[in-house]
């Protein structure tokens, strides 16, 4: 089954490369979103990448991130088309919208002036969970179950930012075991700590397709 990815144009007025410290109204943007999350039922959201990192290490959003990580797992489609609902009535459009048959793997929402939203969805695949963006090729994003048995909130700006309570084996599985020293990461796959041999031909050979742009929408 063929990745369909759609990536839109992204208006003139938006501008994704200035750095959240230099942003406003980053943390009103995501208490709008919380709000909403917090009351769709059955919905196993959590803030994560370097979202979460930024929080636990630096008690606030990194300074040069540049967009916001929220992770699902186990959507149903009730849930996204109820994310895209709400994401768009709060004045957000879409960058890219990534599926593949009837799985959404990613949507990144944009507004104006600057803000951006990604939302990655997770679905489980034997003893762990997998996130599958074509991106990996080879490879596929792969995480052990036991990581997310349990959450906890952290409570900064006044939003309770909810996180994965063994903050310690996220951090390192993402990021490596001296997650707390702070690096720049300009390409995420050449960083990627999380990633580990797909043993799925089909699925490889989707992706190739994909890197040939097999698949892919620009609008």
């Amino acid at each position: 089954m063929m990745y369909n990815d759609i990536w839109h144009k992204i208006n003139q007025n938006i501008n994704l490369s200035i750095p959240i410290i230099e942003r406003k109204d980053v943390y009103l943007e995501i208490k709008k979103v919380t709000i909403f999350l917090n009351s769709l039922n059955n919905c196993n959201y959590f803030f994560s990448c370097g979202t979460a990192l930024g929080l636990v290490r630096e008690g606030k959003l990194l300074d040069w991130d540049t967009d916001v990580d929220i992770d699902i797992l186990e959507p149903t489609e009730l849930i996204i088309n109820n994310i895209i609902d709400n994401m768009q009535a709060l004045g957000y459009s879409y960058q890219r919208i990534l599926k593949k048959g009837k799985k959404y793997s990613q949507i990144v929402f944009i507004k104006d002036p600057y803000h951006s939203i990604d939302f990655c969805f997770w679905y489980k695949e034997k003893n762990g969970f997998i996130n599958d963006v074509p991106e990996t090729i080879i490879f596929k994003r792969s995480h052990p179950v036991e990581i997310y048995r349990e959450f906890k909130n952290v409570k900064i700006q006044n939003i309770e930012f909810k996180i994965p309570l063994d903050t310690d084996s996220y951090f390192s599985l993402l990021y490596g075991n001296d997650w707390e020293t702070p690096k720049k990461y300009k390409n995420w796959l050449k960083n990627a700590n999380d990633l580990k041999f797909d043993l799925s031909i089909r699925r490889v050979f989707f992706k190739i397709l994909w890197k040939f742009k097999i698949g892919r929408t620009y609008l």
